[in-house]
């Protein structure tokens, strides 16, 4: 029986988890324009693409986490997130490419958290791999 990595986990947890956040946030705020923002559980600012980002990103996860690429999925989506959230803290929405969706210190930093136990769960799964001797780097080394 094969073990389900810590990445595996990840994205199948997170993944639900943003699907149920995405979903959650419609019931706060549906608006798509710039200007339109509700605040989710009283911390997330949220509006109707920031909800659909969500839903795709989790959905992402969750058939990640299901066909074997959750390892990538959580690598990958770290990254993201933490640059979208720090983007977020430190530059503003407005000046990045996210001028459509509302800027918040509560959604910012559960991104950055996010973010960073995602890359502590692809590296983990990834040395696990190597240790069982299952790792098998590509051409490109990793």
């Amino acid at each position: 029986m094969r073990t389900r990595r810590e990445s595996y986990w990840w994205a199948m947890i997170v993944g639900a988890g943003l699907i149920a956040l995405g979903v959650l946030g419609f019931f706060y705020e549906s608006g798509f324009d710039k200007n339109a923002s509700g605040s989710l559980f009283g911390v997330f600012e949220v509006n109707g693409t920031w909800n659909v980002f969500h839903i795709v990103l989790g959905a992402i996860g969750v058939t990640a986490a299901m066909t074997g690429w959750g390892r990538w999925y959580s690598l990958i989506t770290g990254w993201v997130l933490i640059i979208v959230g720090l983007g977020q803290l430190f530059v503003g929405s407005e000046d990045l490419f996210l001028s459509a969706v509302p800027a918040g210190t509560g959604l910012a930093v559960f991104q950055i958290v996010l973010g960073i136990t995602g890359i502590i769960a692809g590296w983990r799964s990834q040395r696990e791999l190597r240790e069982a001797g299952e790792y098998q780097p590509t051409e490109r080394g990793y």
